[in-house]
């Protein structure tokens, strides 16, 4: 609710909006981190809530790129697209992800285990250390993946390098006034 909130208040940025999709993003990444760096209700809560903030803010913003950038009779085909792509991983995560970090990192870090001595003293030891661990790992992996969006000139500079799409009705009476021209002068050319 507070992104929602945030983005009808301020409206997200006017100029560089890649940017502050980019920033949001990272804080999404901290997000996952603080929740997998403390097993208490209070740190993943705070995680949560950060993580949600910046990911509507991102998503908002990037929503904003999509009206402007692309022309409106594609914005259906565009979002739908988008939402299928992403929705599409979902079961990827809730099937291998989830199950994965449960199998392979529990172990690690229990009570003794391989990440005890070093990850473990970090984020400690125990029954869910193993999520939290997944979260961290999610949090670094995205941190680099957004880090690698900064260090694109084209992505970084989106809203610079690519024109604003005109709107379908000034489009349509552009249209309409070189058919007009074009008809005008066919009947001029036309002998009398």
């Amino acid at each position: 609710m507070l992104g929602g909130v945030l983005m009808a208040v301020w409206g997200g940025p006017r100029k560089r909006r890649m940017i502050g999709v980019l920033i949001g993003n990272l804080g999404t990444a901290v997000g996952c981190v603080l929740i997998g760096l403390d097993a208490s209700v209070a740190m993943i809560c705070v995680g949560f809530c950060w993580l949600a903030l910046s990911m509507t803010t991102a998503q908002s913003i990037y929503a904003t790129i999509v009206q402007v950038k692309v022309p409106q009779r594609f914005h259906g085909r565009v979002f739908s697209l988008n939402q299928t792509i992403s929705w599409s991983t979902l079961p990827i995560g809730f099937a291998l992800l989830a199950p994965a970090a449960t199998a392979v990192f529990e172990p690690m870090l229990a009570p003794g285990g391989t990440l005890a001595g070093t990850v473990g003293e970090v984020i400690g030891t125990g029954p869910g250390r193993g999520i939290g661990f997944a979260y961290v790992c999610f949090g670094v992996i995205l941190t680099l993946i957004t880090l690698g969006g900064f260090a694109t000139r084209l992505l970084r500079r989106f809203d610079l390098e690519v024109e604003d799409s005109l709107p379908d009705d000034l489009i349509g009476a552009q249209e309409r006034q070189k058919r007009l021209a074009a008809s005008a002068e066919a009947r001029q050319s036309v002998p009398a």
